[in-house]
């Protein structure tokens, strides 16, 4: 069983945190476009079927974790924590890769993604760049500093720049569910 990881202090977040703005910045600004695109989106549709396949669920509690039913669980299955502000696809993510048989947990933000890593390990870290309190790249660079080498798959509506860090893939929103799994299956191989 693997170690529990350590969670950052609140001084080593921040620090990441300012290192990261300088890189993130243009990034801010088109994610910022996607999200508000995504809520009037949200409103404007009702739950059922989304575009490309994606579900769209109904509004789901700000913060909520989706756990997989056990039932749709299957075995061999791989634990996945899905990590996204926009309440709307962070649900339709988790859904989608419940529906495959991963085990899914969920995150509104990188401090709540450590937490949540701090409760459990996961096989694969699903996160958008752009989040309060702690985005993408610093969650990243807290997992990293922490050991936790978990491959990231990290999602995003603007300009998808980095690094290349080790580990890390990268989809660009809007997506369709087959590109998601597609990007999933490779993340996990």
């Amino acid at each position: 069983m693997p170690h529990p990881i350590p969670v950052p202090s609140d001084a080593e977040i921040d620090d990441l945190l300012a290192r990261c703005a300088a890189a993130s910045h243009r990034v801010a600004e088109l994610d910022a476009q996607s999200a508000a695109a995504g809520r009037l989106l949200q409103r404007a549709r009702p739950a059922g079927p989304g575009p490309r396949g994606l579900r769209t669920p109904a509004p789901v509690a700000a913060g909520s974790r989706v756990v997989s039913p056990p039932g749709r669980v299957r075995p061999g299955s791989r634990a996945i924590l899905v990590v996204d502000d926009e309440d709307g696809l962070r649900a339709a993510v988790a859904g989608l890769l419940a529906d495959d048989g991963h085990a899914v947990r969920t995150a509104p933000d990188g401090r709540a993604a450590l937490a949540r890593l701090a409760e459990a390990p996961a096989d694969l870290v699903i996160a958008d760049v752009m989040m309060p309190r702690l985005g993408g790249h610093g969650l990243v660079a807290a997992m990293r500093a922490g050991g936790n080498a978990a491959p990231v798959l990290m999602i995003s509506g603007g300009a998808l720049t980095g690094d290349g860090a080790p580990g890390v893939t990268r989809l660009a929103k809007p997506f369709a569910a087959g590109a998601l799994q597609a990007a999933v299956a490779a993340a996990l191989a």
